[in-house]
């Protein structure tokens, strides 16, 4: 299978065009991009953007997606509890996921967990950082990786994914930087 079979659209990140990739999204299209750690899948958090993704990632919908989000305002309607608030306001935008409550349903099955949690993230990517403000919304994300496989750390990496997953229709953003990735329940 060659890469343009695979609809994957390669640049680096000065050459993004970024009304390209968020029409794609609107469009309810997926894209492969860098966030602080790996590579990450995302989408509208829609239902379907949601089963899009986890369609691709063949990802069981008890297993939610997080949410990287351009501002705390996007996600406002989520329970913030004091400790929420000091460790967003530490460590954000950065590497740091929060999950919170969802009580009043803002998030669709496959964001929101059976139990009314989402889990949330403010990149310190400035790609990712750029995607989101332009888009004004949220976009689901989840490592690119195969099934029980490392998530890719490379757009190599991120096109064979695709081609063993057997993905169509993904825009590839290329160029990641990696940090430590931290996980906080509250």
């Amino acid at each position: 299978m060659s890469d343009t079979s695979l609809n994957v659209d390669l640049r680096s990140d000065s050459e993004v065009d970024l009304d390209l990739a968020v029409a794609h999204v609107q469009g309810e299209g997926v894209i492969a991009y860098p966030t602080e750690t790996v590579y990450g899948f995302g989408s509208l958090p829609t239902t379907k953007g949601v089963a899009r993704v986890q369609a691709l990632k063949h990802r069981p919908r008890e297993k939610p997606l997080i949410i990287l989000t351009p501002s705390v305002q996007e996600v406002a309607g989520l329970v913030w509890n004091d400790e929420a608030r000091l460790l967003g306001s530490a460590f954000w935008p950065g590497a740091l996921t929060l999950v919170l409550q969802d009580s009043r349903s803002i998030f669709p099955p496959g964001i929101r967990s059976e139990s009314d949690k989402v889990a949330v993230r403010i990149s310190s990517n400035p790609l990712v950082q750029r995607i989101l403000k332009k888009l004004g919304a949220p976009i689901t994300s989840t490592s690119v990786n195969y099934p029980g496989e490392p998530p890719a750390r490379s757009a190599s990496e991120v096109v064979e994914v695709i081609r063993r997953l057997n993905g169509n229709d993904i825009m590839l953003i290329d160029r990641v930087r990696y940090q430590f990735l931290s996980l906080l329940r509250l």
